[in-house]
């Protein structure tokens, strides 16, 4: 799956690389469903751990020395979340690839993961909107996710129009600051 994407995993194909009959394979895991959201719950844990270190990032070509500590933060957010993300390529995708089975929800800890990560998002928007409630400020997080989100995916698939890597990451990192900033300039209300 890493190395082919998640259309690309076989049973039968994994049971062959791991050396082992493809019975092994079952008595470990339910399903072929159950080895996808194993890796993929990997792949969200390693990413919580890239966006831990986000603050370690340089984002001077990104953000102004009077922006505040939390327009950086979320700029910072956005680079690390677009350099794994191009690092990773295939087993970020199949994170959002993946579908369950009809009739069956998605594992708690794969929510909690998410949410997790949404977190890391969440805080600073604390600060820049301090009057949104907790439910508003979840939906936003996940707006802004959504955006920076919305651009690594084109981008890396190149879609719509074909952006080198670099100037794909400075767009990432433009779409949280303009977002973050305009953020600052905004007062939030109830129901907005």
């Amino acid at each position: 799956m890493v190395e082919d994407g998640l259309a690309a995993l076989k049973a039968r194909e994994l049971a062959q690389d791991a050396g082992c009959a493809i019975g092994m394979i079952y008595k470990v895991f339910q399903d072929l469903d159950a080895i996808i959201l194993t890796i993929n719950l990997s792949t969200l844990e390693r990413l919580g751990s890239v966006l831990a270190e986000a603050d370690r990032l340089d984002a001077a070509a990104f953000v102004a020395a009077v922006d505040r500590k939390e327009v950086k933060t979320l700029v910072r957010l956005a680079l690390a979340y677009f350099d794994f993300a191009a690092a990773n390529e295939r087993r970020w995708r199949a994170v959002f690839e993946h579908e369950m089975p009809e009739g069956q929800l998605v594992p708690q800890s794969h929510l909690e993961a998410h949410r997790r990560l949404f977190a890391y998002v969440e805080e600073p928007l604390r600060a820049l909107v301090p009057d949104a409630d907790e439910a508003a400020r979840m939906l936003l997080g996940r707006s802004l996710f959504s955006a920076v989100h919305g651009v690594v995916d084109l981008g890396l698939k190149q879609k719509l129009v074909a952006v080198p890597r670099p100037l794909l990451r400075r767009q990432a990192a433009l779409i949280a600051a303009a977002a973050a900033r305009g953020l600052c300039a905004v007062q939030t209300t109830p129901g907005n």
